[in-house]
């Protein structure tokens, strides 16, 4: 099955995807230069467990027993960066 090409009005959504990344990128590089590093880090890998649970809750995304093993992991490992363990 062949897909089509993604239409036109799409562009501007895609530009805006764009440039909310970069602005993401810069916001983190000023926060490592300016806060510490072990607050900084924990605090950018929450976005991937309220990512999961977002999936779940609003969207209804039943993930399988490796996506919940890696989301606890990730969990685990912000816990262990910010007290220090």
């Amino acid at each position: 099955m062949r897909r089509s090409a993604p239409s036109a009005a799409w562009a501007p959504v895609g530009a805006l995807g764009g440039v909310l990344s970069l602005a993401a990128y810069g916001i983190v590089l000023w926060a490592q230069a300016s806060a510490p590093l072990a607050l900084v880090a924990a605090l950018r890998e929450t976005g991937v467990v309220a990512a999961g649970l977002i999936g779940m809750l609003l969207f209804g995304e039943r993930p399988g027993a490796i996506g919940l093993a890696a989301t606890a992991v990730a969990a685990a490992g912000i816990l262990v960066i910010r007290l220090g363990v």
